[in-house]
């Protein structure tokens, strides 16, 4: 029960699975027994050592089927599917998957099921920053970030050149609830419906601010939904910067030839450029 202990003698089972897989023995197919008995170290120890508490015993029951269903299929991998994948990015999934989110849950066992060993660190930590996002989306306020906007551009150090100013400004006039594919009078109650039918809606909005960036973002939310089954939409500060950088690709005057937004970490890209 001592949780470094388990560790290291857990680290050790799944790096004799690991060889023997690298090796080409998929000991699934040669030694079951042997399979089963790697899982039960592994589970144990994803008990002891990682999960936490959860009160509701239903999401603790599901917490440790996904673990152990990723366990499963790690342990059982052809060595096609193991290459690359060690004991850390083991760990880094059972700790994903310890999330009392029901929603996260059910997108993360798709994920599972889709992925092999190997691909499913980098599926689920994207997922996991998704419903991140999709949780603060009622927050998101565009006279807030249509501020932020002029703000940091009045308070650069150098004077910014006059087209710049011109782009920010027109995009500030018409930035507004017309330019959005998800509006305030549809977050209520969003997180209950489909992600499908949510896209469905955003496609047949009428949008004229945002140009061809209104399929762009469609396909891209069809695209996150197909493949992680959750809602994926643009924020208010990617959106704006990129209609930035739209203003001044369609204008031909000649003195800026280049253009570099800096957007803020945790608001979807840290660089945007044109």
């Amino acid at each position: 029960s001592d949780p470094d202990r388990l560790g290291q003698l857990a680290r050790q089972v799944f790096g004799a699975v690991a060889a023997a897989s690298d090796q080409g023995l998929a000991l699934g197919k040669h030694d079951a027994e042997l399979c089963d008995e790697a899982e039960k170290w592994l589970v144990h120890f994803a008990a002891w050592a990682i999960t936490k508490y959860h009160p509701d015993e239903s999401i603790a029951a599901e917490i440790r089927r996904l673990q152990q269903r990723i366990i499963h299929r790690a342990v059982r991998a052809p060595k096609s599917d193991i290459a690359g994948f060690a004991f850390a990015d083991l760990e880094a999934c059972l700790e994903i998957v310890d999330c009392d989110e029901r929603s996260f849950l059910v997108s993360a066992e798709a994920q599972i099921e889709h992925n092999t060993p190997r691909a499913l660190p980098r599926a689920l930590h994207q997922l996991s920053t998704l419903l991140y996002f999709l949780k603060y989306l009622a927050r998101e306020d565009a006279s807030k970030t249509k501020e932020v906007f002029r703000r940091y551009l009045a308070k650069l150090d150098v004077s910014p050149a006059p087209d710049v100013v011109k782009w920010v400004n027109h995009v500030h006039q018409g930035f507004d609830e017309s330019s959005m594919l998800l509006r305030k009078a549809d977050h209520p109650g969003i997180e209950e419906k489909e992600p499908a039918e949510v896209i469905e809606m955003m496609s047949r909005r009428h949008c004229p601010l945002l140009g061809q960036f209104h399929r762009i973002f469609c396909t891209l939310a069809k695209t996150w939904e197909r493949d992680f089954k959750v809602l994926a939409v643009p924020h208010h500060t990617q959106v704006f910067a990129l209609l930035v950088f739209k203003a001044f690709l369609e204008d031909a005057q000649e003195r800026v030839r280049s253009l570099i937004a800096q957007v803020s970490t945790g608001e979807g890209k840290s660089m945007l450029i044109a």
